[in-house]
């Protein structure tokens, strides 16, 4: 993964958790934190789970309890080529992996420490000693406002599918860990259930899959771009902020944003980020339409709060 990806674990969408599995992950947090093998975890959940979802959730929770994202490995990497290897047919193709595989896994378990594809194996595996179908799917995170419009994004990413009552859902482990703080560079863990079972519509906000049979969706890659940045707490108060296109034409006098779902006790602001400073947005009469003056502000990015907790970042152009 690029140095840009040691950000993206505060840059991602967040639905507030179920409340169905808060029994779930209160028994899986009991669980030893380190093991030697995942057949030692495997066996503690097919004992105190019975339903795929309940399975599902506590290999996820697990992992994202007990896996810290590795900074600095995620520093190190030049890019995606150095997770690769050679082969000469399919046979030989699939022995490497199964052996790259495992040895991420040893490696991950040992440490304690993953990078993505880290998190994205050890969940296929857990998932499958558990009997449940897992699939590691790859492709690009949008995580920090640059990407904003740039339609061909490096494949820096990775995430799983798991099939439950025959139907594949989402998650990811990476981003349900913690975050990277943007102060002192370091992990922070902060589990979240938001990214477990995420809907392919609010998946595509930040995720867009190398192979699109993942992708579920009537979206493509330009849909894709056109995207603002949304980040980890944007569902949490179940916002829904519009407009969904990311890129603003300096040439509007005024944008106007509307924020639904916002209630009388919140507070909106804004950041321009030549100005870096947070100006309040008016909500005294329970607005929720608002207009933003633009004027010589081509080039900035606008960022929305709600409460404080960044939301959504636009491109002035």
């Amino acid at each position: 993964m690029r140095k840009i990806i040691t950000l993206f674990l505060c840059f991602c969408i967040n639905n507030s958790f179920s409340k169905d599995f808060l029994e779930v992950d209160e028994i899986v947090k009991k669980y030893p934190s380190k093991v030697q093998t995942l057949e030692t975890i495997s066996n503690m959940i097919k004992k105190d789970f019975t339903s795929d979802s309940e399975k599902a959730r506590a290999v996820y929770s697990w992992i994202a309890f007990n896996i810290a994202f590795d900074v600095a490995a995620a520093n190190s990497m030049n890019s995606a080529s150095s997770m690769a290897f050679s082969y000469k047919d399919e046979k030989e193709k699939k022995a490497k992996e199964i052996k790259f595989k495992e040895s991420i896994i040893s490696k991950t378990l040992l440490s304690g420490k993953a990078i993505c594809h880290g998190y994205s194996m050890v969940f296929e595996k857990l998932s499958r000693l558990v009997g449940l179908e897992s699939e590691i799917i790859t492709g690009a995170l949008k995580s920090d406002p640059s990407q904003i419009g740039q339609v061909n994004l490096a494949i820096d990413h990775a995430w799983n599918a798991v099939k439950i009552d025959n139907v594949w859902k989402f998650v990811d482990t990476t981003l349900g860990a913690g975050y990277i703080s943007q102060k002192d560079d370091s992990f922070k863990p902060d589990f979240n259930g938001s990214y477990f079972f995420m809907s392919a519509e609010d998946l595509f906000l930040n995720h867009y899959p190398e192979d699109k049979k993942w992708l579920t969706i009537n979206k493509s890659k330009l849909d894709f771009s056109k995207l603002p940045l949304y980040y980890r707490d944007y569902f949490k108060g179940n916002y829904e902020i519009f407009p969904k296109n990311g890129i603003i034409s300096s040439a509007t006098p005024n944008f106007h944003l509307e924020i639904k779902n916002l209630g009388e006790y919140d507070n909106a602001e804004f950041v321009l980020s030549s100005e870096n400073k947070l100006t309040y947005l008016n909500n005294e009469n329970k607005e929720t339409q608002f207009d933003i003056p633009l004027a010589g502000k081509s080039g900035d990015y606008l960022t929305i709060y709600v409460n404080r907790k960044i939301m959504v970042t636009y491109l002035i152009k």
